[in-house]
């Protein structure tokens, strides 16, 4: 087990401080709570911006104690993904029915992922979810008394403040308590439902609904046009998912307990349907991730004595793994945002000039923090998590004039937007251009200020243009 923590910690180590500009709408609202203004995106607007309170509230006691988020995403985010090979292990073993050697191979599996090291760090909630899922499944699977299930339904509850899918997850487990005897669902009912309950009477009391706005955001994406999207993406790991899956199912037919391995491995594919509905743009496929970890326990769980082709399907499959895991980083290092990037420090400048104001702007991420709780945005993303989205609708751009407009492009010498929303707001009216910056590979913005707005355009050390 320790080879693979320090081999995933090895693994994470080059990429630590690279974190996805949602990372910084998270952020952002941890910012908005320490500032009094509540668990919003901007002043006055009562709308579940994130899809992670866990983190959220992580983020905003380290605001509360003065500390800087940054090396608190990624230094907790590599904490949990370290903790992920040694539950792979207790899975395992699990599983298994006793802990061996196959333990320490799931661990080492998960170890080597470099998927999983650039996820940890990318400064979302994805390493404590993979954590908190694999742990779930083998509490779940391992809970033999009252006090094992209480465990086992207390950590399936919390499933709930991490990601808008946990209790799917929860409720998987449920039905595993039920299946094994009905008595046992009840101390694991007891201590799962409080911790749901709380997240959705902290989600009525402040937002005024039971249904997290990430879920109704999503609702009105074409879920083929997500898929074919996600399938593009995928295809940048040559194959790797698909093969992924099919070894993850294939687990079933090797010999050992098939009833127990039908757990992680029904889990992983319950997971997978995600993909439908949340577009997977950011580095590492961090969605399916969670199929990696637990396929490597399924696998690892056979009765070695018997399946003999574990070891060299395995090796091969490591061997595949590697370049393009190598790819998986290359990509990450041009698409994530690395400390003191220009426009996070154009608009914390911006926002010394000038504290309070309202900006429109389609990635409302490092800029939107930097700005800081006194500018109001208006994030102009159809599916945007800082809007409401009554009945699963998209929404638009606000008719108003903001005092800053943040257009989009992708090349540090384009002419047109990326984006036909920062397009339509461009064309109502005239604009004084401020700045062109840079916040990383073919992302860049352009800073317009609204004529006899107090905005003055950037320094020559903080633009591109």
């Amino acid at each position: 087990m320790a080879s693979g923590v320090v081999l995933h910690v090895a693994l994470a180590w080059p990429s630590l401080w690279s974190t996805v500009d949602d990372a910084w709408i998270t952020a952002r609202v941890a910012q908005n709570l320490v500032a009094g203004l509540g668990p919003v995106f901007s002043a006055g607007e009562p709308v579940e911006a994130y899809s992670d309170p866990e983190w959220m509230l992580l983020l905003a006691a380290a605001l509360r104690l003065g500390l800087d988020p940054y090396p608190v995403m990624v230094f907790v985010g590599l904490a949990f993904g370290a903790i992920v090979p040694v539950l792979s292990a207790w899975l395992t073993s699990t599983l298994a029915g006793r802990f061996d050697l196959r333990a320490g191979a799931a661990a080492l599996i998960c170890g080597a992922s470099m998927h999983l090291a650039i996820v940890a760090t990318n400064g979302l909630e994805t390493s404590t979810w993979i954590a908190a899922v694999v742990a779930t499944c083998a509490a779940s699977l391992s809970a033999t008394t009252p006090r094992g299930w209480m465990v086992a339904g207390t950590l399936a509850g919390t499933l709930a403040w991490i990601r808008p899918e946990g209790p799917f997850v929860a409720l998987a487990a449920a039905c595993w308590a039920l299946v094994v005897g009905r008595r046992n669902a009840i101390p694991f009912l007891a201590s799962a439902l409080p911790w749901v309950a709380g997240i959705q009477a902290w989600r009525a009391w402040t937002f005024g609904t039971l249904v997290a706005n990430p879920v109704t955001a999503k609702a009105s994406a074409d879920w083929a046009r997500v898929l074919r999207k996600n399938l593009a993406y995928v295809d940048l790991d040559l194959g790797l998912w698909e093969v992924v899956a099919v070894v993850v199912l294939a687990s079933l037919a090797l010999p050992g307990d098939r009833r127990r391995r039908l757990v992680p491995v029904v889990l992983a594919f319950l997971l997978l349907t995600g993909m439908v509905r949340v577009e997977e743009w950011m580095p590492g496929a961090r969605l399916l991730v969670p199929m990696w970890v637990l396929g490597a326990a399924a696998w690892c769980s056979a009765d070695v004595r018997r399946a003999w082709l574990i070891a060299p399907v395995l090796g091969a499959f490591g061997v595949l793994a590697s370049p393009i895991g190598e790819r998986a980083r290359a990509y990450d290092e041009r698409n994530t945002v690395l400390p003191g990037n220009q426009a996070g420090r154009a608009a914390a400048w911006l926002a010394e000039q000038v504290p309070a104001g309202t900006v429109a702007m389609r990635d409302a991420g490092v800029v939107a923090y930097h700005l800081g709780p006194g500018y109001r945005v208006d994030e102009t993303h159809p599916q945007a998590l800082s809007k409401p989205h009554p009945g699963g609708h998209p929404t638009r751009p606000a008719r108003g004039a903001p005092d800053l407009l943040v257009t989009t492009l992708r090349e540090p010498d384009a002419e047109d937007f990326v984006y036909k929303e920062d397009r339509m707001l461009f064309e109502r009216r005239e604009w004084r251009f401020l700045g062109r910056v840079e916040q990383h590979h073919r992302r860049y913005y352009d800073l317009w200020a609204r004529p006899g707005s107090d905005l003055p355009e950037l320094p020559p050390d903080l633009r591109l243009r």
